[in-house]
């Protein structure tokens, strides 16, 4: 396959950008990657990211999951179980049908080749069926 994920265009059913939100433990590392990875890479979805802890979040000047944000969100993925975790006990099963968990520990640095590769990888493969985020072709290193 030359390296790359071939996936079929998804048909848009609304004029509306999907918006992504990307949640890890800090939004220092992984979910900071994720957002402007994918940023660069997709013109017409707008993303955003996020940590879990507060403390960490604070002490890193970063941005905190909250409410808002889940709720803007078109889908929601986070990294690990524990980040699902926190946001069921915050909000209950509320947002549950739109998270999906990537399953990308926490062993990376901001932009880490690997962890970009990581993310190319699994980004499609977490997608709902009925995403409205489109699909296309993400040249792997």
């Amino acid at each position: 396959m030359n390296g790359e994920i071939q996936l079929l265009e998804k048909p848009r059913q609304e004029a509306t950008p999907a918006k992504v939100l990307f949640v890890c433990t800090a939004n220092i590392q992984r979910s900071l990657t994720a957002e402007h990875l994918f940023r660069s890479l997709f013109s017409n979805v707008i993303f955003k990211s996020a940590g879990v802890s507060r403390r960490e979040c604070a002490r890193n000047n970063s941005q905190l999951c909250t409410i808002e944000l889940l709720d803007w969100a078109d889908q929601v993925f986070v990294f690990e179980q524990k980040h699902l975790d926190r946001i069921i006990q915050h909000t209950g099963e509320q947002f549950l049908s739109k998270i999906s968990n990537l399953e990308i520990d926490d062993n990376y640095q901001y932009m880490q080749p690997e962890l970009v590769e990581e993310l190319k990888k699994k980004f499609y493969l977490c997608l709902p069926e009925s995403s409205s985020i489109p699909a296309k072709v993400i040249p792997l290193s």
